[in-house]
């Protein structure tokens, strides 16, 4: 069995790329076929570990019709909407310019 510490501990920390790094150039100073063959798989299987799973785009098409969606069933759609803004309400209107100050 092939070992080299720097090569491990870097493994058990997770930097793969920087250990399958190492590996190789433990594999340059290597006189044997048999371990640097050892060594070459140890090196494929850092260079595996570190890939990255691969990330989805968004779709952010299938949000906006799930949000929608939402807004309907909550009473809250376009249509709903549309009847609020045609509301012509009763009560005073405030004339002050500033419509949070309060009436004592």
């Amino acid at each position: 069995m092939l070992h080299d510490h720097l090569a491990e501990c870097l493994e058990k920390k997770g930097l793969y790329r920087r250990a399958a790094e190492r590996w190789a150039k433990v594999m340059v100073q290597l006189s044997d076929d048999q371990k640097r063959k050892v060594a070459a798989q140890k090196r494929a299987e850092c260079l595996r570990k570190a890939r990255r799973t691969p990330v989805s785009p968004v779709n952010l098409t299938e949000i906006k019709q799930a949000v929608n969606r939402l807004h309907s069933e909550l009473g809250m759609g376009f249509e709903e909407r549309r009847v609020f803004r045609r509301y012509k309400g009763t009560g005073e209107q405030n004339t002050s310019g500033n419509a949070w100050s309060k009436k004592c």
